[in-house]
């Protein structure tokens, strides 16, 4: 596995992308440390469930979305994907660990249903035992180094891949959304010959939200990428990522940033259209 480093708000930020068996399950491992130079941090959705191993001060933060908007991670946290931001309160120093899943991973691997983790965080112990959970977290503490860490994450993983014997094959409906997000419904339902309601259906059952919601979060976290790297004409970006309205972009880019696009590119401060958990 390759280990990228960069640094960002303060941290040092250590990014791994699987190769082999486990590229069809974890889109990537993450470690994050360091004195973070912010003291409200806003994290965007990014569509993905993760398991973050925090080693540093207690991590604390509110949710925009979810029945549960405060969000706590003393030492393990697995968090579903969020279909709002992330306003995080950042700790003295910070050290964690996170697995970045593919959709469906979770379900394949643990049995749990997305929608029970879409908008969630919950106890480690929701996909393994207590007592595994608490071996996992104590080997990681005790690692030296970077790669050390790294590689028993993935070690780790590997075994649980093997051991589940269960591969993800996503339905055809899915993979067609997941790679073409900006793809409008009515053109979906020609393209396959199913309802609306069937393919809203069968994408949910899969990822744990809605095809519309999937579609908001790439379109908003394309159009960030793209203000934040080259800034262009805002009307040009939204037609691009297959909004014909443009009262409906400023609306879906208010929800998932709580900023209006233009409120945005005033800002000093820029989202990472990509985030990592806190």
């Amino acid at each position: 596995m390759k280990i990228i480093r960069q640094n960002t708000f303060g941290l040092t930020v250590h990014l791994g992308v699987p190769t082999g068996v486990l590229a069809g399950y974890v889109e990537s491992i993450f470690e994050l440390n360091g004195r973070p130079s912010y003291k409200m941090h806003r994290l965007l959705p990014a569509g993905y469930s993760e398991v973050l191993f925090n080693l540093g001060d207690v991590l604390f933060a509110n949710a925009s979305a979810g029945k549960n908007t405060g969000v706590c991670c003393k030492k393990v946290l697995v968090s579903g994907i969020k279909t709002g931001y992330l306003d995080v309160k950042a700790p003295e120093y910070m050290s964690c660990m996170g697995i970045r899943f593919k959709i469906g991973a979770m379900k394949k691997l643990f049995g749990v249903s997305p929608a029970e983790l879409t908008d969630n965080d919950f106890d480690l112990d929701l996909l393994i035992s207590r007592s595994k959970a608490d071996n996992i977290y104590s080997m990681l503490a005790e690692c030296k180094t970077i790669p050390e860490k790294f590689n028993l994450l993935s070690r780790l993983l590997i075994n649980i891949i093997l051991q589940s014997g269960q591969e993800i094959s996503r339905d055809p409906i899915v993979r067609g959304i997941l790679t073409r997000p900006s793809m409008a419904i009515n053109t979906l339902e020609k393209e396959t010959g199913f309802s609306r309601q069937y393919l809203h259906r069968v994408f949910k059952s899969h990822t744990g939200i809605s095809i519309k919601k999937y579609q908001q979060i790439s379109r908003v976290s394309s159009v960030i990428k793209s203000l934040n790297s080259k800034p262009g004409k805002l009307t040009q970006l939204a037609y691009s990522r297959g909004y014909f309205d443009q009262s409906h972009f400023i609306k879906d880019f208010k929800q998932l940033t709580g900023y209006s696009p233009l409120d945005y590119l005033s800002s000093v401060r820029k989202f990472d259209a990509d985030p990592y958990y806190f």
